[in-house]
């Protein structure tokens, strides 16, 4: 709840978002409080499909040293472009990140990534 309260859709996005496929790219991922709050949000304000791309993740002494991911489905009313809407969870899938795999070849990608981005 603390990421909905604190995560707002700029205004000016508000006729650009519906029925579009959205992709957010985050520099690093520890459970996914702020990117469930935000695809929540998206999909609320009328987007077709939201797809998350980390880069990284930071780790946790749970799970193996990996933090777990936390799918929420929220319910929200009101304007979602503003601070007028209210959330309540609806759906927390706790169990949602633990049969992820840790891909070894990661570093090496994200290596490739910053050769291309330094271009």
């Amino acid at each position: 709840m603390k990421h909905l309260e604190s995560i707002k859709i700029n205004p000016k996005y508000r006729k650009k978002i519906a029925g579009k496929k959205i992709t957010i790219l985050d520099d690093y991922i520890t459970n996914g409080c702020s990117f469930e709050a935000v695809r929540n949000l998206l999909i609320s304000a009328g987007a077709s499909k939201v797809n998350f791309i980390a880069i990284g993740r930071f780790t946790s002494h749970a799970y193996n040293g990996l933090g777990t991911y936390q799918k929420e489905d929220y319910s929200l009313t009101g304007d979602l472009f503003s601070n007028n809407y209210t959330a309540s969870l609806s759906n927390r899938e706790s169990n949602y990140g633990l049969h992820g795999q840790y891909n070894d070849y990661a570093r090496q990608d994200v290596e490739n990534l910053k050769d291309i981005l330094e271009l």
